[in-house]
């Protein structure tokens, strides 16, 4: 079980929550949630994002990309592929790479990771993450999700 099943389950475990009230609130069946928590699945970036919400902490900690248990109150914004996109061009550019260079880091072609900066598609979970430890970037923070 990777850290982030692990997470899920903790997290779950300590709001107190079942897995047929997550899978509800996510708008999926429970199957669908247990596979999150059995690591066949991962979420989509917009399920990803409320679990965050649900369970009031970062997404870097739900992740495993931080140890640091922080608790976060407030919610995504309603648009959160806007934030992602102009971070991950923004830093890109900062960092003088290229396009062509960062979609060999991820593993793609240039025309599957320039889908992630033109808004056409965002990034799995898998790569969501990549990008962010790329980049040094936040996940909360680049989707737009800012502490109080």
């Amino acid at each position: 079980m990777d850290l982030f099943c692990e997470r899920i389950i903790e997290m779950r475990k300590e709001c107190g929550l079942t897995q047929n009230f997550i899978a509800k609130e996510l708008n999926i069946n429970e199957s669908a949630y247990q596979k999150y928590e059995y690591g066949m699945t991962r979420p989509k970036l917009s399920s990803l994002c409320k679990l965050a919400e649900i369970f009031h902490i970062s997404l870097d900690y739900l992740c495993g990309r931080t140890d640091k248990k922080i608790y976060v109150y407030t919610l995504f914004p309603k648009d959160i592929v806007t934030p992602l996109v102009t971070a991950i061009k923004e830093t890109r550019r900062i960092r003088n790479l290229t396009q062509e260079e960062v979609a060999c880091i991820l593993s793609l072609s240039t025309s599957g990771y320039q889908k992630y900066e033109i808004y056409e598609i965002t990034p799995p979970f898998d790569k969501l993450i990549k990008i962010a430890d790329l980049f040094g970037l936040s996940l909360d923070e680049s989707l737009g999700r800012k502490e109080k």
